[in-house]
């Protein structure tokens, strides 16, 4: 089933994603807000790619825990465990167009 744009869809370690798909998981979690980033590299070292998460939040959430609750439920419902950064609210940039939220760094 195809839950997105199909030129929205992103591959990380093998798994197909889309914006709305974490748009959907980011509202299970108290405390955060609507915006987000997504960065996706490559781990040379590590030889895999990675996947960085920026969520903004409010003030009366930890910071921390939130990071971990988003980390489980991505683990738990798209097979991923990105890197998490919480950041306040109004941090991340604002667009009156649609926003880029993906920005790809991985060679192609």
């Amino acid at each position: 089933m195809i839950r997105g744009r199909s030129d929205d869809m992103f591959k990380v370690r093998g798994v197909n994603m889309f914006p709305s798909q974490i748009e959907d998981l980011l509202q299970n979690v108290d405390g955060v807000a609507s915006e987000y980033t997504i960065t996706l590299a490559h781990d040379d070292e590590k030889n895999r790619d990675i996947m960085i998460l920026t969520v903004e939040a409010e003030g009366r959430v930890s910071f921390e825990t939130t990071a971990l609750k988003i980390k489980e439920l991505f683990k738990s419902r798209i097979g991923v465990t990105p890197k998490v950064t919480v950041v306040p609210i109004k941090t991340l940039p604002r667009s009156e167009k649609k926003t880029k939220r993906v920005t790809d760094y991985r060679e192609t």
